[in-house]
């Protein structure tokens, strides 16, 4: 039996895409990645679009490639390394660099930082900021504002502060 040109074209398609697909899942065995990510680097390694394309289908039907998973392991992983400088703020455009969509990125930092994670990592912030701002509360507020903690949780942390030490 002969092939046309369209199913041969149709085949090294085929072909293309599983290579990717394997080139793939051997850079998620070394460390999770976003399907960002996985499309950047298959891309820099000559495999072309479609065969990027098919090749994240299948690894995403698998389970393989899933932004929410790589968004949790990333944003806890931060904030464990770099917890003294970080807030949601940063946690989740870091995420938004790596190609994780805003939503995605907002479900994580959130499943990292429930209410009481949240309160440890402004306390820890918090106390950073003081130090560098030598007690000025008006310039630590303008810091943690940036980081993403809201007006309310600033002013509930400082009000802790001050019943712990009145003077």
């Amino acid at each position: 039996m002969e092939l046309d040109d369209e199913a041969v074209g149709r085949l090294e398609l085929a072909a293309e895409a599983l290579k990717a697909e394997a080139k793939g899942l051997a850079l998620l065995a070394r460390a999770e990645q976003s399907t960002a990510m996985l499309k950047a680097k298959l891309a820099s390694r000559g495999f072309g679009d479609a065969a990027v394309r098919l090749a994240l289908a299948r690894l995403k039907a698998a389970g393989w490639a899933d932004d929410g998973r790589f968004a949790r392991a990333y944003a806890a992983s931060r904030l464990s390394r770099r917890g003294r400088r970080e807030g949601p703020a940063t946690l989740a455009a870091a995420l938004r660099d790596r190609g994780v969509d805003a939503e995605t990125a907002a479900s994580a930092v959130a499943a990292v930082l429930g209410p009481d994670e949240r309160r440890e990592a402004l306390a820890k912030v918090a106390a950073e900021a003081l130090a560098r701002c030598e007690g000025s509360r008006g310039e630590a507020r303008a810091r943690l504002r940036s980081l993403g903690y809201g007006g309310q949780e600033i002013s509930d942390y400082f009000a802790r502060l001050d019943e712990e030490d009145p003077d």
